[in-house]
């Protein structure tokens, strides 16, 4: 590891578990479609990447697509996926 990047790891992930403000506004603290949506949007974006190696990928960019279609259907802000 370069220069203790574990160490600083643990501790902004203990600091923000504990902060209440990152709580609210997290996956975590909150309960709302976003958090339905986080699962399909990081496969989404995982299929799609997956699927830029070969040509012969075009099944898991399929699979992207779906993922990206269950996101759009659990959440009102795929548009911000969608831009990227």
């Amino acid at each position: 590891p370069v220069g203790g990047a574990p160490m600083a790891f643990l501790c902004s992930t203990a600091v923000m578990a504990v902060i209440p403000a990152h709580a609210r506004r997290s996956v975590g603290g909150g309960f709302d479609n976003e958090s339905v949506a986080i699962t399909p949007m990081c496969a989404a974006f995982y299929f799609w990447t997956r699927s830029l190696r070969t040509p012969n990928s075009w099944p898991v960019a399929a699979l992207s697509g779906l993922c990206f279609s269950a996101m759009a259907a659990s959440w009102g802000g795929y548009l911000f996926a969608s831009n990227v």
